[in-house]
Parts: C-alpha cells; structure tokens; sequence
C-alpha cells in the first residue's frame, strides 16, 4: 500500500518509557509549545537591527565575563 499506514509505523510507542505517557508530561511539553510559539513570534516582529543589537549585547556580556574570569586567574596565577 503506497502511503498508507503500515503495521510497524507505531513501533516507537511500544518502547516508551511509561513516565512519558503522563499527563504531567503533557502539560509541561505544551508549556514549551507554547513558549516555543512566543519565541517565533517575537523573532517575526524583530528587525535585523534589533537582532543584530540584541547578539552583541549577548556578546558584550559573554565578554566581560570571560574578561573579569581571566584577569581573577592571572591574579591567582602571578
């Protein structure tokens, strides 16, 4: 049968871990849907610009931090 659903398609779900087959489970993965989905749209609102100001600021920061972790070792160091 071209396309259709074959008996060994749903495999996987036999050899699921119980655990993941609770409701808990459910609503934290839509939780994550749901931030998942903010995130997209939070990505189509921002301009080039933005995202390009938003990276160096991460950077900047990533920076500093490696900067202030350097100087504190050759200290320890010297």
């Amino acid at each position: 049968m071209k396309g259709g659903i074959k008996v060994g398609d749903y495999d996987y779900l036999l050899s699921l871990p119980i655990g993941t087959l609770t409701f808990e489970k459910v609503e934290q993965l839509q939780a994550q849907l749901n931030q998942m989905e903010n995130e997209v749209e939070e990505l189509k609102k921002a301009t080039p610009k933005s995202l390009w100001e938003k990276d160096l600021d991460n950077f900047l920061v990533k920076l500093d931090v490696s900067t202030l972790l350097l100087s504190f070792y050759c200290k320890e160091f010297v």
